[in-house]
């Protein structure tokens, strides 16, 4: 606009100049001819006056002068008669008193050549009028724009400008006062999308069809361990994966779902197409860490392994001496053991079941645990009581240090804990070993309970899997009998009783657990 009215009064005060000038030579056009036709008039009433041939003589110096008798004989005519400049000259023609005709004949420079004659001037004067032009249209474009340019957009109304823009103006202020109150909503919105994406557990990230990151919630940048605003990124920078690039860069349109494992997690990629109005235009991507699922489905298919193969070993013993005693080849002395080995296998497959029962029970019924006090001291002077046989058989050595502690729990898990621990305590040890056992209070409703064995202890790389379903060391698979179960109970009783355990054992000195209610 500012260059718009510059150019405009630019070519207005040349049009002016320009327009000037003609005038200028045309009226001094006019003007030598009235001076020369007035010079004219003047020489010819001289001549008429004196009559002289001198006088003509003194006249034609400067013109040309013919002198005819009224019959149109020439009388007189000077050397330089010539009809050549006839357009460019002034021709007065007189009658004199004794009745000839006198003509006189002025030269006059031509319109072009007045120009010519006048350039140099001319030249001077346009070019300080150009100059003029120049700094005048500035000047006058900066002054018309300057209101424009000062106007306050945010309070378009509080200076008035020009009357003339007042009805613009009104519909700015309009469409900024629209244009806010959109803004505001598309905030509000995109704070709600935010803060829902952000409140989902699972990965969800939305690109372009650029394949450029617009949105990614906590989750996703948790998952992939990103830091810092990543919206404005490709997605395959972030996520640069090969299945991810072959999935997003040539089959766009198709649902997908991929499996990328990475940094002992295992995630699925759900990408689903975004279309808007029949046309593709990005894609949200659900990301889900299954890890956890995998890891449940490999307990379970460990589970039901461990457990068949638990089993299967009694229930093979149990086959075997049945069909001895079924085929009648084993001695009549030799029944009673042979029956005896039977029920004690079928007693070790019921204990299994027992400890898978009383598992179960713990992990479904969280909610319906009845809490009571329980006498610690008490439930552990029963417990070694019940295992007195074990220990003498052993030829172990008890001590204990038990403080008079009273915790508020479960009964029966406290005892299940309790039992467990002491018992391993027993079955690992060495003959004639010692067993410690300590209880002390921790706080007004805490308690501490130490037991220590000089057994067998566990080596360092199978500490962290002995609180796992059925795990046992390879090395007291066939020296030590057991389910591998009690200390998988052990922990999940402690988790219901929001307790806890640490473990300190060296292969060879013992084994210490420590738990804490």
């Amino acid at each position: 606009m500012r260059q718009k009215i510059f150019q405009s009064i630019l070519l207005g005060c040349m049009g002016m100049l320009i327009g000037a000038s003609l005038v200028f030579l045309f009226v001094l056009n006019q003007y030598f001819n009235a001076s020369l036709k007035q010079e004219l008039s003047v020489i010819a009433d001289l001549i008429d006056d004196q009559d002289d041939v001198e006088t003509i003589d003194w006249a034609k110096r400067s013109m040309e002068v013919v002198l005819k008798k009224k019959a149109g004989t020439i009388v007189y005519a000077s050397q330089t008669s010539s009809n050549h400049y006839e357009d460019q000259s002034i021709t007065l023609h007189k009658t004199l008193a004794n009745g000839d005709i006198l003509t006189l004949t002025q030269n006059k420079l031509s319109i072009p050549m007045q120009t010519l004659a006048l350039l140099r001037p001319l030249s001077i004067v346009l070019g300080i009028g150009l100059i003029f032009s120049l700094f005048l249209s500035y000047k006058i474009a900066k002054e018309c724009i300057k209101p424009l340019y000062d106007v306050d957009l945010d309070h378009p109304k509080k200076e008035k400008a020009y009357p003339e823009l007042d009805p613009i103006i009104d519909r700015l202020s309009r469409q900024r006062k629209e244009i806010r109150k959109q803004n505001r909503q598309l905030e509000h919105k995109h704070e709600e999308l935010r803060t829902l994406m952000n409140g989902i557990t699972q990965g969800i990230v939305l690109i372009n069809e650029k394949n450029i990151v617009v949105q990614i919630n906590e989750a996703a940048m948790r998952m992939w361990n990103l830091h810092g605003p990543v919206q404005g990124f490709h997605f395959l920078k972030l996520f640069p994966e090969e299945a991810l690039k072959k999935a997003i860069l040539e089959e766009k349109i198709k649902k997908k779902v991929l499996t990328i494992k990475r940094d002992d997690h295992t995630y699925e990629f759900h990408l689903d197409p975004i279309e808007t109005h029949d046309k593709f235009s990005g894609q949200a991507i659900l990301i889900l860490d299954i890890s956890e699922k995998e890891k449940m489905e490999q307990i379970r298919r460990e589970f039901s392994s461990n457990i068949s193969h638990e089993l299967k070993t009694p229930i093979q013993s149990i086959l075997g001496y049945s069909e001895l005693l079924d085929s009648k080849c084993v001695k009549k002395e030799d029944q009673p053991l042979f029956v005896k080995k039977i029920y004690n296998k079928a007693l070790f497959m019921r204990s299994i079941v027992e400890e898978l029962l009383d598992l179960s029970k713990m992990e479904q019924e969280v909610d319906r645990l009845n809490f009571e006090s329980i006498d610690m001291k008490e439930l552990i002077e029963q417990i070694l009581e019940m295992h007195k046989l074990s220990i003498e058989k052993k030829e172990l050595t008890i001590k204990t240090k038990l403080e008079p502690v009273k915790l508020f729990g479960h009964h029966k898990a406290c005892r299940m804990i309790l039992n467990n621990l002491i018992d391993n305590a027993i079955k690992y040890n060495r003959n004639k070993g010692t067993i410690t056992i300590c209880l002390e209070q921790k706080n007004q409703e805490g308690a501490t309970i130490m037991i220590q064995d000089t057994g067998i202890g566990i080596a360092s790389e199978e500490q962290e899997h002995i609180f796992d379903r059925f795990y046992r060391s390879n090395s007291i698979r066939s020296s030590y009998p057991g389910s591998g179960i009690g200390l998988s109970i052990v922990k999940h009783a402690l988790l219901l009783m929001h307790g806890s355990i640490q473990v300190e054992s060296k292969l060879g000195k013992g084994t210490r657990f420590l738990v804490t209610f």
